[in-house]
């Protein structure tokens, strides 16, 4: 019986581990979260005043997915190096994003753009991008990327930044691609993962009672099959006096 409790046991570590493990290459989305419609007016897709952008289809593509999902139009801005932007090898975040506003001002006519700014610092290069990354959103762009969505994608950027084997261009075209992939899905909790617990639980739980069950009745079969056994085995003098007793008996 052990033995049975012990591999149902497993079975549900490897379940739920499998669903853990399944779970982690992708931040969840929480938040339900509806499409801009009618807010934007389409702009160009990026601003590349570094020459860096080699493969335009690429950069684009993944903007578009992004587009097409939630309604906010991304802006990638790669603008060089100003001694202006940086105190040393620090971003000066004010000058930064007064820059970004300024940009988003005299660009776009409405509130539902995402920008997304590299800032490159000195002797930077299109292979080791050691600037800094920030990020503008109009208001109505801000119904989508709220705190939840901006957190997501800051991790699919961390991700692909790191992934060596992506040019810059699908680096920053996946990032967008997988967080609209992301915020835009159904929301999940924690409840999800406990719905799998729970029912891994509860077929456990049965299989443990069939076992039970089917343990229990082979026992008194067999205890049936050894009791009728033992009957038919013992010597007919051990049911009472022996004939010879009898006859003495009733002699009398």
């Amino acid at each position: 019986m052990i033995s049975y409790v012990l591999a149902a046991i497993i079975v549900l570590v490897v379940v739920l581990f499998a669903f853990k493990a399944d779970s982690k290459p992708q931040q969840k989305n929480t938040t339900k979260r509806e499409p801009l419609s009618g807010v934007v007016s389409k702009s160009d897709w990026y601003m590349d005043d570094m020459g860096w952008v080699h493969n335009k289809k690429v950069m684009i593509e993944g903007l578009e997915d992004f587009y097409d999902e939630t309604g906010v139009q991304p802006y990638v801005a790669i603008i060089p190096y100003n001694s202006d932007m940086w105190n040393g090898n620090d971003i000066n975040a004010n000058k930064a994003d007064q820059y970004l506003e300024k940009l988003y001002s005299d660009t776009f006519k409405d509130e539902g753009h995402f920008v997304f700014a590299y800032f490159a610092c000195r002797n930077d290069s299109r292979s080791e991008m050691d600037g800094s990354f920030r990020y503008l959103s109009g208001y109505s762009a801000d119904t989508i990327m709220d705190n939840e969505a901006i957190s997501i994608f800051w991790g699919n950027f961390e991700k692909n930044y790191r992934d060596t084997s992506l040019s810059m261009e699908k680096m920053i075209s996946k990032t967008f691609t997988d967080t609209a992939k992301t915020i835009m899905s159904k929301p999940t909790n924690g409840w999800d993962f406990m719905k799998v617990a729970v029912i891994a639980l509860c077929i456990i739980a049965v299989i443990v009672a069939l076992v039970m069950i089917i343990r229990i009745k082979a026992k008194r079969a067999k205890e049936k099959e050894d009791f009728t056994k033992d009957i038919l085995e013992k010597p007919l003098e051990t049911f009472g006096d022996d004939t010879s007793d009898l006859e003495e008996k009733y002699k009398d």
